[in-house]
């Protein structure tokens, strides 16, 4: 068994007795990206990637939403930063988030850009960053926004194995795994989605049919809902419900609420409300 020892950094506990430990900043470079002059639309529009906290979706940062022009990259009007580049969002809601980038590719001044060190694997970087995102985030500081600086990001403490062989070990073990968790997400996703599909199907099903699978069926005559039970009756939403339109909470009053049966409250505020109290159900009678 590997000996252990504690880290004395609070987050992270025990480590291996060869690991090291340390600030950021000894093992990579740190800086923050930038935005060219928006007033400027020549820098803006070509295909060089451009991040901003948004491309922030997954760990793999492979394409950007907005990207700069060849033009930019010409006059550098912003840093550009190597391939294998850690990126952590640094000012806003998604403070703590980080990505890996598999391209030479900018950021926007949100972003701050770990370049890895003669010591460091970078993918390791960008994994251990990621598992302290959390950790990042709730020790930021605050005025109206969470803003992680350079020097509270250089400032903070990791744990690192010495040699480069086996940062590349762990790191290329995580994208192996990360993988295979990643495609069973996919299918999990993929199921519920037909799952869903399956309830609303089964909820249509018993609304417009009934429960007797023989039973005799006739023609609604509405597209969007098909054959009906030949016992339920076509009839218009208003006869069967109470509906009042109010824009917001504040127009509440105590006689828009019940005491007794459900209340169904739809807050889009580009509904067409004649169109809902006309709409035609089928029910049985």
């Amino acid at each position: 068994m590997r000996e252990m020892k504690h880290s004395g950094i609070e987050w992270i506990g025990e480590i291996p007795k060869d690991w090291d430990k340390g600030h950021l900043k000894y093992y990579t470079q740190i800086k923050t990206g930038g935005t060219p002059s928006t007033s400027n639309q020549v820098w803006f529009d070509g295909d060089v990637l451009w991040f901003t906290p948004g491309d922030f979706d997954n760990i793999l940062l492979n394409d950007s939403k907005r990207k700069l022009s060849n033009l930019a990259v010409l006059f550098r009007v912003a840093n550009l930063f190597p391939a294998n580049t850690t990126m952590i969002v640094g000012i806003g809601g998604t403070a703590g988030k980080v990505g890996y980038t598999i391209k030479e590719s900018y950021c926007n001044q949100q972003i701050t850009a770990l370049i890895n060190k003669s010591n460091t694997y970078p993918k390791y970087i960008t994994y251990l960053m990621f598992c302290f995102s959390d950790v990042l985030k709730d020790n930021a500081l605050y005025t109206t926004l969470p803003i992680l600086n350079n020097q509270f990001i250089g400032n903070f403490s990791i744990c690192i194995p010495k040699k480069l062989s086996e940062q590349r070990k762990i790191a290329d073990y995580l994208d192996t795994k990360c993988s295979e968790i990643d495609a069973t997400a996919e299918n999990i996703q993929k199921e519920i989605s037909l799952l869903e599909e399956y309830k609303k199907s089964v909820i249509t099903e018993a609304v417009t049919k009934g429960l007797n699978p023989d039973a005799e069926m006739k023609d609604s005559g509405i597209e969007w809902i098909g054959d009906i039970n030949r016992k339920a009756s076509l009839c218009r939403l208003k006869f069967f419900s109470y509906m009042k339109g109010r824009i917001g909470w504040q127009g509440l009053k105590s006689e828009d609420f019940i005491d007794n049966g459900h209340v169904i409250m739809l807050v889009k505020n580009d509904i067409k409300w004649i169109v809902i109290f006309n709409l035609k159900l089928a029910i049985y009678l």
